[in-house]
């Protein structure tokens, strides 16, 4: 959600900790597909738990009995954001990585974001090695993060780990049948497109008879906008009352495009109402209008 003011006139969070980093290498005989593992990402192991999020999960059994796809965990916050780790138990098969368990970072919640959001993050993805109280942590080698956008809110590791891996006890990622996710989220960068409004004001309405003020909110540069997206707008228009707090408003709610690009009220206040000299909507020849503007949805539709 996006507010703008015009004016005319189990989650825990852990610090501190050492950590040792090694390069993962390829034993010889090591299959190629395990060795796909580390192309683009490193690995390495750290004593300090993830520092923005750790999930436990118990009876993990539970999960590949049920043929459970894709799990996804509780909501966590880092860097203003809301995320969730996303994990496939018996490998994301469209990725063919059904001899591997995959895990991902995902945006949790978007709908409110700005149109046009994008965000760079660099993420680490930790798993507790419960032998030895220390962790795996998988973490992407591009230096300036991902993008994640409206269209790609999740990113990750198709090979994580090979289930042959993961399940060996001697490894101490999955005792008791309980195992120990963890994540840390760094955003880089941030930007969003700022829609800019204006407002349209006729002294006298057109095709409106008997004396009437028209005010519009409007896109002010519609043309701007990607083919066939619309904008879900609510929006607040005032009269400011410049002798009192009797301000005269307007309030409603339109999705905007590029087609529609304005919308409020041709007979919004009477002449009448308007000049009337102890109301203080025009004041020394003056009015004031304010407008407030929350963005509450974007849609696109192609082709």
């Amino acid at each position: 959600m996006t507010k703008c003011l015009l004016l005319w006139e189990v989650e825990y969070k852990c610090f501190g900790g050492n950590t040792t980093t090694r390069q993962s290498q390829m034993a010889i005989g090591e299959s190629c597909s395990q060795a796909s593992l580390t192309q683009g990402a490193s690995r390495s192991t750290s004593e300090a738990p993830p520092a923005h999020y750790i999930l436990n999960i118990q009876q993990f059994s539970a999960l590949t009995k049920h043929n459970v796809e894709r799990y996804e965990s509780n909501e966590f916050e880092a860097g203003g954001y809301k995320w969730m780790l996303v994990i496939h138990p018996n490998g994301n098969k469209s990725k063919n990585a059904g001899e591997f368990l995959s895990v991902y970072l995902a945006m949790a919640d978007t709908t409110l974001l700005a149109p046009g959001w994008e965000v760079y993050a660099a993420f680490r993805i930790f798993l507790l090695d419960q032998n030895n109280d220390s962790y795996l942590k998988v973490e992407d080698e591009r230096t300036n993060g991902r993008r994640f956008h409206r269209l790609r809110t999740q990113w990750g590791f198709d090979q994580f780990i090979s289930l042959k891996e993961f399940a060996d006890s001697n490894n101490g990622y999955l005792l008791g049948d309980n195992c120990v996710f963890g994540a840390e989220v760094y955003v880089l960068k941030e930007r969003s497109k700022v829609c800019q409004w204006k407002v349209q004001l006729y002294s006298n309405a057109k095709g409106v008879t008997g004396g009437y003020i028209s005010l519009k909110l409007a896109l002010a540069e519609p043309q701007k906008l990607p083919s066939g997206t619309k904008i879900l707008a609510e929006f607040t228009i005032r009269i400011l009352d410049q002798l009192d707090t009797r301000h005269y408003y307007g309030k409603a709610s339109y999705w905007f495009s590029a087609s529609k690009p304005e919308w409020g009220w041709q007979r919004f206040i009477t002449h009448g109402t308007f000049f009337q000299t102890n109301r203080g909507l025009l004041f020394k020849d003056v009015c004031c209008i304010e407008v407030e503007v929350e963005i509450n949805g974007e849609t696109t539709v192609f082709g």
